[in-house]
């Protein structure tokens, strides 16, 4: 019986080797499918070629990386058929790519909003009050902190792009 909160995947281990997924599963009676399905040892225990274990880590990856499981089907499917499917096949990591570097991008402002709120914190700490920190920001924070507050503000950045115009308008808009 799994201990509580275990997965519902184990890790096999061979020595000096990465560990393996063994993947529970029930069996695969008619199956129509052409994808290729492991093979079962005589004990029932699936066989998983080198070709097996790299699809499971690019579907792994794929989840991991938030595409739906229909994608993942697709993508699959676009496997099977070969060096015909090649430019889709890499169109949809460029894809998963630029989702990604978006991703990376959000959470690198939450970061910094993080890091800036945690030295903010300290420093409220040891004045013992917040109306000390206050009246650094953001001209006489440290260089460093103020990186930290300016990335993590940015949307209360002016656009140098717009209008004065424009300006007053986002600025009325974002006060209501």
């Amino acid at each position: 019986m799994p201990a509580a909160g275990a997965s519902h995947r184990s890790l096999l281990y061979k020595k000096d080797q990465k560990p393996v997924y063994s993947i529970p599963s029930p069996p695969v009676s008619g199956h129509t499918d052409s994808r290729p399905v492991p093979s079962r040892s005589q004990r029932g225990i699936r066989r998983f070629t080198p070709d097996n274990l790299e699809n499971l880590r690019v579907i792994e990856c794929l989840k991991t990386s938030g595409l739906e499981i229909r994608d993942i089907a697709r993508f699959m499917e676009l496997c099977q058929q070969g060096d015909a499917s090649l430019r889709e096949r890499k169109e949809m990591f460029e894809n998963r790519r630029q989702v990604l570097l978006a991703e990376i991008a959000r959470l690198q402002e939450q970061m910094n909003m993080i890091e800036f709120k945690c030295w903010y914190y300290q420093q409220a700490l040891e004045a013992g009050c917040e109306s000390a920190v206050q009246a650094l920001i953001p001209q006489d924070l440290p260089e460093d902190i103020r990186r930290l507050y300016t990335a993590s503000h940015q949307e209360n950045q002016p656009d140098p792009g717009k209008t004065q115009d424009e300006k007053g308008t986002a600025q009325n808009d974002a006060a209501s």
